[in-house]
């Protein structure tokens, strides 16, 4: 709301049997329906390959195509905040992605098949993060985001992506 220049007039959260009800005013129409749209559109989240132009299902247009890896939503379990690095006085946030079980054997699978070769996470269809896949990574199942610009970025991205993984919304008519 806040980055489409729209404001929250007021919000209250009442719990109901097994979730709750979140009821938020806003300014106008075009942020109500903002809003709506971006609470109930499907939460999606992928690790993705990068390939050779003319071979992926996703293009990035300062990075190339990428495929599926099989990787998906429902491999994710959680996002957490890691220790924050200060560099030249300039604060960075890092963010440690964990996966279900299946979701780690598939992400070792992946680093092994990939090795030497770049992989990238997709969150709402928009590249997030890429690396180069090397030896050390072959005994990881954690993914490790650095280089965020600031905690409180990172703690966004941690909240957004924990949300949509866990939660789900439904307007209330």
């Amino acid at each position: 709301m806040v980055s489409k220049g729209k404001k929250i007039v007021k919000q209250e959260m009442t719990p109901n049997g097994s979730g709750a009800a979140l009821i938020v005013r806003v300014s106008d129409a075009g942020a109500a329906k903002l809003l709506s749209d971006g609470l109930t559109t499907p939460f999606t989240m992928s690790i993705m390959k990068q390939v050779p132009a003319g071979q992926g299902s996703m293009i990035s247009e300062k990075f190339g195509e990428f495929k599926e890896t099989g990787i998906t939503t429902k491999h994710f379990d959680w996002v957490s905040m890691a220790l924050s690095v200060t560099e030249a006085s300039v604060s960075q946030g890092s963010v440690v992605i964990t996966f279900t079980k299946e979701g780690r054997k598939l992400l070792k699978e992946t680093f092994a098949k990939n090795r030497g070769g770049v992989i990238a996470i997709f969150v709402r269809g928009q590249l997030m993060s890429r690396k180069l896949v090397d030896t050390k990574d072959l005994r990881q199942d954690t993914i490790q985001i650095d280089g965020i610009p600031g905690a409180e970025l990172a703690q966004a991205f941690a909240d957004d992506v924990n949300v949509g993984l866990h939660a789900t919304f439904s307007p209330v008519r």
